[in-house]
């Protein structure tokens, strides 16, 4: 799971980084950043990538978002490692146990969540149906005491089983556009080129002349802040009320909670990033016209609006009530991307451009190092 997670975050930090929101009202890092970071050498570095672990992350990454993408078949039959929606009742001498009960939940056969003999039972039951089996508690068992050591009935009514989305073009074209692919060809290529740029990032990091002195205040509160506010509005979208009403219930105020989000490794991670680019920015003389910023500004939007107009089209939204969603959908771009943001955009193309193009790149076709030490670790 760590794995997939890090994996996964390479894409984070480069959306992140690529994004053309921000503030017109303020340049970011426009100041000395001596004080807070030191850079040593970043081009000509020896870089290396480990072609079978590359592409074994890269099939991580894809499987990973076949997963989640994946939709609800009735008619399927439990097989182990599936992802299974059921409801369950536990009984123990005739008496339901409510802690070990449940409606409506997803579980994933195999990950141990429910007791061997539950899960056993699951296995092979198709869609719809219903399996009454006997299981017992370990003698040790925490999550409910009082059940410890007892044997229990479970009655498992399997719903429908989770079946992974197909990767193909089309399925990168629905779930992908936003990075500008439309094929499998061009998301390879699109992930191939983000590993070579976190590891060449990783290069310039692991410099012994590279050192994160402190982080400048004014831009880790502002990604504290964009933190906060996404995760805000997804729990208002998902569930109706916003994440202050859930610090509150357990005891935090916001300002706690924002505290501790400064200690975020992977906001400091971002906060780092930036910095190291404006430091090449600055190095390299690199510039972006308002002209230019206003150009991909638009390009975006226009963009944006068409991928939606499309999406719309295809969940049949049409005639007045498709107008009136890209109506909507207009002014949220209008309102993301800024001509700042868009500057910025540019200006950090030209350091990816530079950093990438400006190694020593060797490919070996077999697994990083690490990866031989972290398999065998897990193995043994």
């Amino acid at each position: 799971m760590k794995k997939i997670i890090a994996v996964l975050l390479c894409f984070v930090m480069v959306a992140a980084l690529a994004a053309c929101g921000g503030d017109d009202s303020q340049a970011r890092y426009d100041y000395d950043l001596s004080e807070y970071i030191t850079v040593g050498d970043y081009k000509n570095l020896d870089v290396t990538i480990y072609t079978k672990t590359r592409d074994q992350e890269k099939q991580e990454v894809i499987d990973y978002y076949t997963s989640y993408y994946a939709t609800p078949d009735k008619t399927a039959t439990a097989a182990d490692g599936d992802t299974v929606y059921i409801s369950y009742t536990c009984t123990v001498d005739g008496a339901k146990v409510d802690k070990e009960s449940a409606t409506n939940t997803y579980v994933v056969l195999g990950s141990e969540t429910l007791l061997p003999e539950v899960e056993a039972a699951i296995v092979g039951l198709l869609s719809g149906k219903t399996v009454t089996v006997e299981a017992t508690f370990p003698a040790d068992y925490e999550s409910e005491a009082e059940v410890a050591g007892k044997t229990a009935t479970f009655e498992v009514t399997l719903t429908h089983v989770m079946i992974d989305a197909e990767y193909n073009d089309a399925f990168v074209a629905a779930y992908f556009a936003g990075y500008g692919v439309s094929t499998m060809a061009e998301f390879d290529e699109y992930m191939n080129r983000n590993f070579l740029l976190n590891a060449v990032l990783d290069a310039i990091q692991g410099n012994p002349t590279y050192k994160v002195i402190a982080y400048p205040e004014r831009e880790l509160n502002e990604a504290v802040d964009e933190q906060f506010t996404y995760e805000d509005s997804a729990y208002k979208n998902n569930y109706g009320f916003g994440l202050a009403d859930i610090l509150e219930a357990s005891g935090k105020t916001v300002d706690e909670y924002k505290a501790e989000l400064k200690k975020d490794e992977t906001i400091l991670a971002t906060v780092e990033t930036e910095m190291l680019y404006y430091h090449i920015i600055r190095s390299e003389n690199f510039a972006a016209s308002d002209e230019e910023a206003s150009e991909l500004r638009s390009q975006l939007i226009s963009e944006g609006v068409e991928y939606y107009r499309q999406l719309y089209v295809k969940n049949g939204i049409t005639g007045s009530t498709l107008d009136s969603y890209l109506v909507n959908v207009l002014a949220a771009l209008q309102e993301t991307y800024t001509v700042e943001g868009c500057k910025q955009n540019i200006l950090y193309d030209l350091v990816e451009e530079l950093i990438v193009n400006g190694q020593n790149v060797s490919y070996v076709d077999e697994f990083a190092p690490e990866a031989d030490t972290e398999e065998k670790t897990e193995t043994n």
